[in-house]
């Protein structure tokens, strides 16, 4: 197996949350070598080193000062997203039906509602306890690692009409099935007391920790499910990938990839990978792209550095950002549904999306210039459209370089069946995202 590919099975493997997703990067990043800055301490940067920073647990910024670098230098950005569709549980879950244990649960995000139907789901995210001895709030990472729930479908027979498309009601029919009760039926509407979620909770953190939680312990939690399967190599020659959360992980393990990367490096200039949380609800959060973390973020950086403010924003306004988030590939079975000359299929190489619309960022210019990137490397790529009449969907591109005017471009792999459960991808496709980021940031000359 591809090296590249084997990352991103176990970043997807170990990220089940975008928690998890931060933890692990940032483990990467320790073992390149990757110095941790605490987000609300003072920072003492030097040039040479390569720095990260992790606020608010599901957001990371990663950056080196390369050993040349002046305030006068480019600096190149690699932006992706760190969360994915899916189901989150509501507070106070506990919602029996008679005998039938289910947890209260809304949708996150565009999921495509179908596939989280019939398949065993496995659930992390934190949990906030109390520090009896502290006497405040304490964070605790969990993540069940084995199927827990199941959102039942409706046969067939009870609803002949399945085959031609139900409309799924989330309050409804996305209940997930945590198990049953101890055979006593109840009343649909009878006031159930046991506090089965909450239990199962502090025995879970109990066993992790190795200490004793109780239910009181428990004061809220921000836990998704997952779907429990592996990324899965697939294709009668072994070149498909098949896998969760392949938007965005793919993305994020080639950029932080790219950036540990030793080969990759420049005399010069900055370069900065910032993964951001809530793009797939918008990003209009303190860790989301649409706030102001990363000029926030990039200013201190300079600042540190003893950078004028006035060099600093030079820097900006000829800086250059990629958005990198996954494709549309085109559906064979499906074609119509696909712009009819720039649709982009697996295995085409990097998809450079465009949109006069600006739904994606760029321009002719950035195209270009990303175009001659990808021939000096022997990189494949290719521009590629949503269909006119299809509204599609949006990146951190055009929120990102709204704040930040500097030259700003969309690219991503190509996937089939995007927002699924499981979604599809060419593993050939990953390996040359890799090298066109690596290329980004290793190129000498002023992109």
């Amino acid at each position: 197996m591809n090296e590249n590919v084997h990352q991103l099975i176990e970043l997807i493997s170990r990220g089940t949350s975008p928690y998890h997703v931060v933890a692990e990067v940032s483990a990467q990043l320790q073992k390149a070598g990757f110095q941790k800055l605490e987000w609300d301490q003072h920072w003492e940067l030097q040039k040479g080193h390569a720095y990260y920073t992790a606020p608010f647990r599901t957001a990371l910024m990663a950056f080196r000062v390369n050993e040349s670098f002046s305030g006068d230098d480019q600096a190149r950005i690699i932006s992706a997203h760190v969360d994915s569709p899916g189901l989150r549980i509501k507070a106070g879950a506990e919602y029996p039906y008679k005998s039938y244990r289910r947890l209260n649960a809304e949708i996150y995000g565009g999921a495509i509602n179908h596939a989280w139907m019939d398949r065993p789901l496995g659930m992390s995210g934190i949990v906030i306890i109390k520090d009896r001895a502290a006497g405040r709030p304490m964070s605790c990472y969990l993540d069940c690692r084995r199927p827990l729930f199941i959102v039942p479908n409706l046969s067939i027979h009870m609803n002949k009409e399945i085959n031609k498309g139900t409309e799924l009601n989330p309050q409804v029919d996305l209940i997930p099935l945590a198990g049953l009760g101890g055979g006593q039926e109840k009343e649909e509407n009878a006031e159930c007391k046991e506090a089965y979620f909450t239990r199962f909770l502090a025995a879970e953190i109990s066993r992790s920790w190795d200490r004793e939680i109780t239910e009181e312990d428990i004061i809220s939690y921000d836990l998704g499910l997952y779907i429990v399967q592996e990324g899965m190599i697939c294709g009668m020659a072994g070149e498909l990938l098949a896998a969760p959360r392949l938007d965005n992980l793919s993305s994020v393990q080639a950029a932080v990839s790219a950036i540990t990367d030793s080969q990759s490096r420049r005399a010069g200039g900055m370069d900065i990978v910032a993964l951001f949380d809530h793009e797939e609800i918008g990003s209009l959060s303190k860790n989301g792209g649409a706030g102001n973390l990363l000029p926030f973020t990039l200013e201190r950086i300079y600042s540190s550095l003893g950078i004028t403010r006035d060099s600093y924003l030079k820097a900006v306004a000829g800086g250059f950002l990629l958005s990198a988030d996954a494709a549309h590939a085109l559906n064979p079975n499906r074609p119509e549904k696909y712009d009819p000359t720039s649709g982009i299929r697996l295995g085409d190489g990097v998809a450079i999306k465009c949109s006069s619309k600006q739904s994606y960022a760029g321009d002719a210019e950035t195209w270009a210039i990303l175009k001659i990137l990808a021939e000096n490397h022997a990189i494949p790529c290719r521009l590629t459209y949503i269909r006119s009449d299809i509204p599609g969907g949006s990146t951190l591109g055009p929120i990102l370089s709204s704040a930040l005017p500097m030259r700003s471009a969309d690219i991503g792999v190509p996937l089939l069946a995007m927002h699924s459960a499981v979604e599809t991808m060419s593993c050939r496709d990953q390996e040359n995202l890799l090298r066109f980021l690596k290329a980004f940031l290793s190129e000498h000359n002023r992109i």
